[in-house]
């Protein structure tokens, strides 16, 4: 392991917008290049069996939040001990702010702040990388690729009004961050969008 550290890079955006496939392909590349998974693939199967299980109560708003925030800190910790020059986040936790900010727009959780009047500022709560790739899609593409591809996403967080919301909300933490941000249009065939996203990050690693 290294003693400097890492380079690290989140790639960010909706489900099914191609963040992993790119960073898959860009670690499988170069040999220089670890992927941190998303937040999901850390969770125990005793985690995900407690996280499916929250209600909407404030209580368990606040318990899932606790649960991202504890991920978070793990994932940084591994970033920092890879030994890799570069590595990428699958999401980070502009994710978890994004989906704090549109379900609080749609649903009003209870317990939740109301993070659309705060500063942006605020809205980050945790360390975000200093480069964001942003797979940007288009609300119809969102909407007919998680009615094509998602299996276990609520069906509430698979409309078109949620999906707009999402991408709204993105867009809102993405100007609250720090992050130099380098988007990337996904509303075009996988290949190209993974050969872009390289291209974008090709003088970080």
């Amino acid at each position: 392991m290294t003693d400097t550290a890492p380079r690290v890079i989140a790639f960010e955006g909706i489900p099914f917008a191609g963040k992993s496939t790119a960073a898959n392909e860009l670690a499988g590349q170069h040999p220089g290049v670890r992927v941190v998974p998303d937040y999901h693939e850390m969770l125990t199967k005793t985690e995900r069996v407690r996280v499916a299980q929250l209600s909407d109560s404030a209580d368990d708003q606040h318990h899932r939040v606790a649960v991202y925030r504890d991920l978070d800190d793990r994932r940084w910790k591994q970033a920092n001990e890879s030994g890799s020059p570069t590595v990428i986040f699958d999401r980070c936790y502009l994710s978890i702010a994004a989906y704090r900010l549109a379900l609080h727009t749609a649903f009003g959780l209870p317990g939740d702040p109301d993070t659309a009047g705060q500063a942006p500022a605020a809205v980050c709560e945790r360390p975000i990388p200093p480069v964001v790739v942003f797979f940007a899609v288009p609300v119809s593409a969102a909407v007919e690729r998680h009615n094509r591809l998602a299996r276990t996403i609520d069906t509430r967080l698979r409309t078109r009004e949620f999906l707009s919301t999402l991408i709204d909300s993105y867009r809102h933490v993405l100007t609250a961050c720090d992050a130099r941000v380098l988007v990337v249009d996904s509303n075009r065939p996988l290949t190209e969008v993974v050969a872009y996203a390289t291209e974008c990050v090709r003088e970080f690693l």
